[in-house]
């Protein structure tokens, strides 16, 4: 297989990351200080697999990707956790003011039989000093059982951060405020968990719009629907500042003036989905379909009311439904969107689009 996977280097389409195993997903992207990208994910054999590792490859164009190298392994005992890890998920990157890069990534530790799966998930970060070519030793971010991340972060000021992370087992989003200007690669300033007024909801992509701090969530229920959080930012942003004040996890459930969140328009056929936020509309890249993840799309609104309009298909292979395009993670600086997806958990596709045609592309929609 690993013969097969380098002939096929020579071959890749524009676009199309390098991989060098069968299983590749849920990875971060992030855009440098210096122009280039750096997009880091786990891959092995398969899912949960102990043979997981952390790869990285950068970029100049978001065309062409250098070949991934392997920076860490499953196999080792965080900082500040009682059992070895046994495999790698989710990562989430950000670079701070001092261009130090920040990994956030989901571990499963090591069990028994009874725990081989994401329900046993725990969060892990590391720092980078040389944009991403090396890496700190794993410490233990959250340790409760089930804990993972998965959308990046939300800049409240500088270097100080909203990590939106969620529960595997209890379907239930949370935050954790992180004041990046008082930590270091040993020991993060962080706040207890500040957990959202929501039930059967996973992966909450959070931003803010017009004046409102908004959470988007993967739904788990039978339903299908993405749900949606809102609320005012001014109320919330105090909410950060004080979470990091107190020893106590946050219930925005008891909070006064917080509602729950709400089901929204937009189908979920429980699949991971992603967010950015340009001048007056909200972009969602998400899974259009309440059945399976053989379309890819865009949709947009310009009101957080829960209505969205779909705006086009990034991928459509719904003559074959068995094809997964998955797991989109987008960023955007003043141009364009940047994004990366995964075919069957194995393929790794980048696409950017100019801001100037999304919203051409979600003003038609808006206007059908």
């Amino acid at each position: 297989m690993k013969l097969i996977l380098l002939f096929m280097f020579s071959f890749l389409k524009a676009g199309q990351l390098p991989v060098k195993v069968d299983f590749n997903h849920g990875g971060g992207l992030l855009k440098l200080e210096d122009q280039n990208f750096l997009y880091c994910w786990p891959g092995g054999e398969s899912e949960a697999d102990q043979s997981v590792k952390m790869w990285c490859s950068h970029s100049s164009d978001f065309k062409k990707w250098s070949e991934p190298s392997r920076k860490f392994h499953s196999q080792y005992l965080s900082v500040g956790s009682e059992k070895e890890n046994k495999s790698l998920g989710n990562v989430v990157l950000h670079q701070d003011s001092q261009k130090r890069i920040w990994m956030f990534y989901g571990v499963i530790e090591s069990s028994g039989i009874l725990c081989k799966s994401w329900t046993c998930g725990r969060v892990d970060y590391r720092v980078s000093y040389d944009n991403g070519e090396t890496w700190s030793e794993g410490v233990r971010l959250d340790d409760k059982k089930g804990s993972l991340p998965r959308n990046k972060v939300f800049v409240i000021e500088e270097d100080l951060i909203a990590l939106p992370l969620y529960f595997e087992r209890e379907d239930q989003g949370y935050l954790k405020i992180i004041d990046l200007s008082k930590s270091t690669p040993e020991k993060l300033k962080s706040s207890e968990r500040i957990l959202f007024p929501a039930k059967n909801v996973y992966q909450p992509s959070i931003d803010l719009f017009k004046d409102q701090f908004f959470a988007l969530f993967r739904d788990t229920s039978l339903r299908k629907r993405s749900k949606l959080f809102v609320a005012d930012y001014s109320f919330m942003k105090k909410i950060f500042h004080a979470s990091l004040e107190t020893q106590d996890n946050v219930q925005l459930f008891n909070v006064p003036g917080v509602t729950h969140a709400k089901t929204s328009e937009l189908p979920n056929p429980r699949s991971a989905l992603d967010t950015i936020v340009d001048n007056d509309k909200l972009f969602v890249f998400y899974n259009h379909s309440f059945k399976n993840r053989s379309r890819l799309s865009v949709a947009c609104t310009k009101k957080l009311d829960g209505t969205f309009s779909w705006m086009y298909d990034i991928e459509n292979s719904e003559d074959d439904k068995d094809i997964e395009w998955a797991y989109p993670y987008v960023i955007k600086d003043e141009s364009f969107a940047y994004m990366i997806y995964s075919k069957d958990k194995s393929e790794l596709h980048s696409r950017k689009v100019s801001l100037k045609k999304l919203h051409q592309n979600c003003q038609k929609a808006l206007n059908d």
